[in-house]
């Protein structure tokens, strides 16, 4: 049976993990993918979340949870990605908007960033008055 003999009797969700993975191996790598259990300390509730571990970053599936180009349980509401040397995290909190809501770079949370006193702070009011 030929490739193109198969792709006719594969259903749309068999072809469109096939396209995934193809992705990936374009840059010689295979998904990888980890289901846990998120728990809810306040209601003893849970949820499962699957990441997916890429090249470039780390892809977050929450059960009851999407973004607005995927179906229902299938998108990734939560993106953690290495771009021009920098960490960044992409939201999608509103299942109804394609752009992302929340876009945060990690830079000033480098170990490197810290001040080592509250007077090097310069947006402490205690140092405001000093000058």
């Amino acid at each position: 049976m030929t490739l193109k003999d198969r792709l006719k009797i594969a259903t749309k969700k068999q072809l469109q993990e096939c396209l995934d993975l193809l992705e990936f191996r374009q840059v010689g790598i295979k998904p990888f993918k980890l289901s846990i259990k998120l728990k809810d300390k306040e209601n003893n509730g849970s949820t499962v979340t699957t990441l997916t571990f890429a090249d470039d970053g780390i892809l977050f599936q929450v059960n009851g949870h999407s973004d607005s180009t995927s179906a229902d349980n299938k998108g990734y509401p939560i993106y953690i990605e290495h771009y021009d040397r920098e960490i960044y995290v992409r939201v999608w909190g509103d299942i109804n908007e394609e752009d992302v809501t929340d876009y945060i770079c990690l830079k000033k949370a480098r170990n490197k960033e810290r001040w080592t006193t509250m007077d090097l702070n310069p947006n402490d009011p205690r140092n405001q008055s000093q000058m």
